[in-house]
């Protein structure tokens, strides 16, 4: 999903570069983001797999 406009987004690039503590939050958040979704896709993983044992038993 790209919500910025090239404009933008290459306003924001300059921004990080000037400014270390925004590029290291937006570097943390990308690290958070890519964690939790790690663990989403685990989650409903297991949530499916369950409900298809569950299906795959029921009469």
């Amino acid at each position: 999903m790209n919500v910025l406009s090239s404009e933008d987004k290459a306003a924001f690039e300059l921004e990080m570069s000037q400014d270390p503590q925004l590029k290291a939050d937006v570097e943390a958040h990308a690290k958070m983001k890519s964690a939790l979704d790690g663990l989403v896709e685990h989650d409903v993983k297991a949530v499916l797999d369950a409900e298809n044992n569950q299906t795959a038993s029921d009469p």
